[in-house]
């Protein structure tokens, strides 16, 4: 996504601007944060040493709840600029309004890999090799995980339509979606290889890579951080087996632990301990 100078004195905001203020509007900016929240610390610190005044600026702290309700405020113009992530920026412009990224403070990049058996004739060239890929089965994470919509993101950017111009399927995290790639059921997959390269880059700098001399523990934090995004892997994990499980019907005695199957059962055999803890509550 490009980075927009529009708001270049407003220094403590993270992402996500819904106009960008000329030096007459200048005056009064409202700023969503969300509250007990580190990443929105240097707001206050602005406020309270006076930077915003410094600049011209009257700031208003307004408290949002969640990246989406900042995404809508930002759209609606209940406030100027906020802190959000890529991917509910991403969702925004995907719908058709109007958000900028002025300043990050997180890299995640996102590696997308194909078969070596499809044509990319625009190899290296982004967005043009992006568009190569259009009407292809693209794997991702889960669907509406924070790595998907960043990949709708370049889709948008080559000109796609994300919605039609692809067939989205969750595989999981990289130990499943990889096979996935392989076994050609997809072409295209989606994934976040930073914390697997940073942990490598430290390994082959030694103690040196750990420490504060060196920008890679910085790396390494945000990239731990990764993982967590828009839920935690596993979540996603247990999102995209339920809904394959979708697709299937469970036959006699296969599979064993399946519990819609054996729920009825359950309920019968432990009849006695329910009605007891029915009675204590």
């Amino acid at each position: 996504m490009k980075l927009a100078t529009g708001i270049a004195k407003f220094c403590g905001v993270v992402l996500a601007a819904s106009l960008c203020l000329s030096a007459a509007q200048a005056e009064e900016i409202k700023i969503g944060f969300y509250p007990g929240a580190v990443m929105t610390i240097p707001s206050w610190i602005a406020t309270a040493k006076g930077f915003y005044a410094s600049e011209g600026l009257e700031p208003t702290l307004i408290p949002v709840a969640s990246g989406p309700l900042m995404s809508s405020n930002t759209s609606s113009g209940a406030i100027d600029v906020g802190y959000n992530s890529p991917s509910n920026v991403g969702l925004t412009l995907e719908r058709g309004f109007e958000q900028k990224i002025i300043i990050g403070n997180m890299h995640m990049p996102i590696e997308i890999l194909v078969r070596s058996d499809v044509n990319v004739p625009n190899l290296g060239k982004y967005p043009a090799s992006i568009a190569d890929l259009k009407g292809m089965n693209w794997g991702s994470y889960g669907r509406g995980s924070d790595i998907e919509n960043i990949m709708r993101v370049m889709l948008k950017d080559a000109g796609v339509d994300p919605e039609n111009g692809v067939t989205w399927i969750g595989v999981g995290p990289p130990p499943t979606g990889l096979p996935a790639l392989q076994a050609k059921r997809i072409e295209v997959y989606g994934t976040t290889m930073l914390y697997n390269v940073i942990d490598r880059s430290i390994q082959v700098h030694g103690a040196l890579g750990y420490t504060t001399d060196l920008p890679l523990e910085e790396m390494y934090r945000n990239a731990r951080a990764s993982r967590l995004v828009d839920g935690a892997d596993e979540v996603h994990k247990v999102t995209i087996a339920r809904q394959t499980l979708k697709g299937y019907k469970p036959v006699d005695g296969w599979p064993s632990e399946h519990v819609p199957t054996r729920r009825a059962a359950a309920l019968e055999k432990f009849a006695e301990i329910f009605d007891i803890e029915s009675a204590n509550t």
